[in-house]
């Protein structure tokens, strides 16, 4: 564990910075990360208690020479958590080149964020700071910013305060807009699309019975068992299984975990696909504020003509 405090007087308090890389620690803080997640307005579900542990505990737990072993930051302002940085520290590569490297918590899925309070983007200022202070690293990889943000202008200001250089590397996210609904999202796509859309589903039709099976916020928490039994029942009849290269154990733990727990909060969506009575596909998603997470997705190999 690693305290560092900042001199700096905010709401008449000084802000400090911890570090921690136990687990055992790191799960104590439920009640005052679930705080500061409810009062967050710019956020994803990615920089929540529930999506970080399960992170740490099957990717930086058995699997933490691959993945890093857990960095979590935290930034107090008095008795208040403030701000939390769900960092990994890992020796990796960046081109090729071996390094110490500190990245988001779920970086295997180009995902991750700081999570702060709405306005109070000088936290993130503050975590770097100490960071560069106190954390032998030589490089730090950050997905999701926004160049256009105050997060963002933060964060180069205290990078260059330091003289360290900023390298950036476009990533892109497919996002899918309903917000007036799946028609008028299909007719802001191109042609090709909404063809081969019709296609799939005309096959689909002559195949037989199609039904999607769903757990969602309203179906009682003990029947998520029953759902997970069956994509796993699927993802063993997937390509990847055909050809021996199925998800590792760790892959699918981490999923069921997470699925265990957003399910207890209402925010599980698990869709089953069904053919003729049989489970063809399923799609796990996690669905807070209106958006729709997808967050893993795998199909029978033997209705793979179909495109499920």
């Amino acid at each position: 564990m690693i305290h560092k405090d900042l001199n700096k007087k905010e709401s008449g308090a000084e802000m400090r910075i911890e570090w921690l890389s136990r687990l055992e620690e790191i799960e104590n803080l439920k009640e005052k990360w679930f705080e500061l997640e409810a009062s967050v307005s710019d956020r994803t579900v990615m920089s929540s208690y529930d999506y970080v542990i399960p992170w740490y505990r099957h990717y930086s737990g058995t699997k933490k020479d691959q993945y890093g072993e857990p960095l979590l930051g935290l930034a107090w302002q008095g008795n208040e958590l403030v701000g939390v940085a769900p960092f990994t520290f890992w020796k990796g590569t960046l081109g090729k080149i071996p390094v110490h490297r500190v990245d988001f918590v779920g970086h295997n899925a180009e995902a991750g964020e700081f999570l702060v309070q709405d306005g109070r983007e000088d936290t993130i200022s503050s975590f770097i700071d100490s960071l560069i202070r106190e954390v032998p690293f030589d490089v730090i990889c950050l997905n999701n910013f926004d160049t256009n943000t105050k997060k963002y202008q933060s964060l180069v200001k205290i990078v260059a305060s330091y003289g360290l250089r900023v390298e950036l590397s476009e990533h892109r996210y497919a996002i899918v807009d309903l917000q007036d609904g799946h028609e008028a999202y299909c007719k802001r796509m191109s042609r090709n699309f909404r063809n081969n859309l019709k296609r799939h589903a005309k096959r689909m039709a002559v195949a037989g019975d199609v039904n999607i099976d769903r757990f969602h916020a309203t179906c009682s928490e003990h029947k998520i068992n029953e759902y997970l039994l069956r994509t796993c029942a699927i993802g063993d009849k997937s390509w990847k299984a055909r050809t021996n290269v199925s998800p590792a154990m760790h892959h699918r733990l981490f999923a069921e975990e997470i699925a265990m727990r957003f399910a207890k909060r209402g925010m599980v969506d698990l869709s089953i696909l069904t053919i003729n009575g049989s489970d063809a596909a399923y799609i796990l998603a996690l669905v807070e504020r209106g958006v729709y997470y997808d967050f893993t997705i795998s199909f029978d190999d033997s209705f793979k003509d179909l495109f499920p």
